[in-house]
């Protein structure tokens, strides 16, 4: 499995942020309950949220004002990645990125 990225794939109808929070405690706490078979614990797990109904400005300004980017350099978890219904936020190194949808005009 060397090179393997362990990811983990959600979705969600919500509109709260808050499930992303959840989904990225939940994740950790099993990631670490894994011990990789030299003894070391499972690390750069990267979860994938596919929530149509939250809005990316308030997803990112949850992150920004949150424990998630604390959470997401602990170790366990590499990266955080919503696609939401106009855009997506990624939160990976302590910083909260958010990229707009593109419309079918560019």
């Amino acid at each position: 499995m060397k090179g393997a990225i362990p990811t983990e794939l959600k979705g969600t109808e919500s509109s709260n942020p808050y499930y992303v929070l959840d989904e990225t405690v939940d994740t950790e706490r099993a990631a670490n309950k894994v011990t990789m078979p030299n003894g070391a614990k499972l690390t750069g797990v990267e979860i994938f949220i596919s929530a149509p109904n939250m809005d990316a400005k308030a997803v990112a300004d949850f992150a920004r004002n949150g424990p998630l980017p604390t959470i997401v350099g602990r170790g366990s978890i590499q990266q955080v990645t919503v696609t939401t219904g106009n855009g997506s936020v990624t939160i990976q190194n302590n910083k909260v990125t958010m990229e707009s949808a593109k419309t079918g005009s560019d």
